[in-house]
């Protein structure tokens, strides 16, 4: 007995499918589309992003290595690109650890060179100083403009044991006509 295909429901569509195709190439589109301009996005974020990677550099000022000598607190001027540089970062880090190509994770300020003097780095000029192991204190011109100014900061010492510093800040006057 040889299978003969009974009609079923659908049969007059898929015939009429079979038989036109500008639609089957629109739906083929339709259906292709997100996947295509999903890969190219995908693309040129990676692209954007790889490009931009190498381009930033930090330029390191100062550090300040606590009393036990376990942490530092590392003061760097960042540049990227085509962006001034004319911040002031501050990262706290273990002595042993390297200062990474990354902004700080303590503090970020800007300065008008109209309002304050910068520092050989292009950005405010800061000080900073271990009052304790675990107290930190900086202190910025108080016409700097602070983006980012953390009062803790926990950090990993060896392996099982945490320290969170407590960032004091305090502000002072400065003058805009000379260089730091």
């Amino acid at each position: 007995m040889r299978y003969t295909r009974r009609p079923g429901p659908l049969s007059g569509i898929w015939s009429w499918w079979g038989q036109n195709k500008t639609l089957r190439r629109f739906v083929a589109v339709l259906l292709w589309m997100p996947f295509v301009f999903g890969g190219c996005l995908r693309g040129c974020v990676w692209f954007l992003d790889s490009a931009s990677e190498g381009t930033c550099s930090n330029s390191v000022g100062s550090s300040s290595v606590s009393p036990d000598g376990t942490l530092k607190a590392v003061v760097f001027g960042r540049g990227c690109m085509l962006t001034s540089s004319n911040l002031t970062h501050i990262s706290l880090l273990q002595t042993s650890n390297n200062l990474p190509n990354d902004s700080g994770n303590v503090f970020v300020a800007t300065g008008d060179h109209r309002k304050v003097a910068l520092a050989k780095w292009g950005g405010p000029p800061v000080r900073v100083s271990w009052k304790s192991n675990t107290h930190l204190q900086i202190v910025h011109p108080v016409q700097a403009e602070v983006f980012q100014a953390n009062t803790r900061a926990t950090m990993r010492i060896g392996w099982f044991s945490l320290r969170t510093v407590t960032v004091e800040y305090k502000t002072y006057k400065a003058n805009a006509h000379k260089r730091q």
